[in-house]
């Protein structure tokens, strides 16, 4: 008779959540913008899984991840961003109308 044995590791979307629960307890909107993702119907966790096989037993290993939606709202939280925008298109400083903002000259 072959063992099955179930593992699920959810270390990385709990680190994502509780640094979501930190930020919500300095901006209400935190909250409001879960509410909002979940509404949407975006997803918030992604999973993989991982099997190993001997001859006495199989070990299947479920991992949860932050999804890139729960991920950029945690990247925005950590900033402080109010508007919850993790990039904001803006004119560069030398005012170059190609976007380059090395200072280095075309070839």
């Amino acid at each position: 008779m072959t063992q099955v044995k179930l593992v699920c590791d959810a270390s990385k979307l709990d680190a994502a959540l509780s640094t979501l629960s930190d930020a919500a307890e300095l901006f209400p909107e935190v909250c409001e913008r879960l509410i909002y993702i979940l509404d949407a119907g975006q997803e918030l966790v992604s999973l993989k899984c991982y099997g190993t096989t001997t001859t006495l037993a199989t070990e299947v290993c479920v991992v949860l991840y932050p999804s890139d939606t729960l991920l950029r709202l945690v990247t925005a939280a950590r900033a402080g961003d109010a508007d919850f925008c993790v990039f904001e298109h803006a004119t560069p400083p030398d005012d170059d109308s190609q976007g380059n903002t090395t200072g280095e000259a075309m070839q």
